[in-house]
């Protein structure tokens, strides 16, 4: 089955109506990516690539080649080893090490994981940019999904807003949380006294987290979490407002006892989709990294 193209057969309601008018339609492709597709050949009529405004008949099979654009990207490819969970020509799921920032900044040109993603693919001859769905902080490893072209990316933005693409976290809390399980509806800002903190005000953007308590331990907890929203730093924000801050946080925790782990213990462990091009129900787990320790849970949820 080709993850790499979307296809519609022209229906007798269709006939004589534009290429272009029913991929937007039809297909629900975004203008964006309809121009990408006009302007790289990468619209088919039974095969044969044609211009956006080409007329249909009955019948006929139009192609979508999403990953008709090729790109020499501005950000330079190196060699790392991938923990690569899952990939096919729509996207791929990579299990992310703690310490490694998402793509380059101003302080890291070099060493993110965009860059190792651009050596992967082009070592399999795919030039493309990167197109990450959703982030995670330098310092919480786990799942993070890599989209080969614009509209995968936009497809599964979208499932994230409503509902379809849910994104579950683990970590380690200090003291447990009262009640065990609930949620956390509390909206974010950022904090104008700092570049990079957040934190809850009610001006800030709406933000919800589902949680429940998975193990418990004298002073600590693990606690799983589930994301409604998508905010920047929201489940360390979050613990941090609700009594129970993320151990080895200590931009929203503290630094006195339980021992400091080496980051904050929190991991992207597990991520439900549907495959914005088959519409397979898809999900993925990333085992919890060994600096853990003695706070992993002794059952896997």
């Amino acid at each position: 089955m080709n993850t790499d193209r979307l296809t519609y057969e022209v229906r007798q309601q269709d006939a004589g109506r534009e290429v272009q008018y029913l991929l937007r339609e039809r297909l629900r492709l975004p203008s964006g990516t309809i121009k990408l597709l006009k302007y790289n050949s990468g619209i088919l009529l039974d095969g044969t690539p044609v211009r956006g405004t080409a007329r249909t008949e009955a019948g006929q099979q139009i192609t979508a080649l999403l990953n008709c654009r090729r790109v020499v990207s501005e950000i330079q490819p190196e060699p790392h080893e991938l923990d690569i969970l899952y990939e096919d020509d729509a996207f791929l799921v990579v299990n992310k090490p703690a310490a490694t920032v998402m793509h380059p900044t101003c302080r890291h040109q070099s060493g993110t994981l965009t860059n190792y993603l651009l050596w992967h693919w082009q070592q399999k001859g795919i030039y493309t940019d990167v197109h990450l769905v959703g982030r995670l902080d330098k310092d919480t490893p786990g799942i993070v999904i890599a989209a080969r072209n614009g509209y995968v990316q936009e497809m599964l933005r979208r499932q994230g807003e409503n509902g379809q693409l849910r994104k579950y976290y683990l970590a380690a809390v200090s003291p447990p949380p009262s009640p065990l399980s609930g949620k956390i509806d509390a909206p974010i800002l950022r904090d104008r006294e700092s570049i990079i903190k957040r934190k809850v005000s009610e001006e800030g953007a709406r933000a919800v987290t589902h949680y429940r308590m998975l193990s418990c331990r004298e002073d600590y907890a693990v606690v799983e979490f589930l994301l409604e929203t998508g905010r920047t730093h929201q489940i360390r924000v979050h613990c941090s407002h609700a009594g129970f801050p993320i151990i080895g946080d200590t931009l929203y925790g503290t630094k006195t006892v339980p021992p400091r782990a080496p980051h904050q213990l929190l991991h992207a462990y597990k991520t439900e989709l549907i495959h914005p091009v088959t519409g397979e129900a898809l999900a993925f787990t990333a085992p919890l990294p060994q600096e853990w320790g003695r706070y992993a849970p002794h059952t896997w949820p």
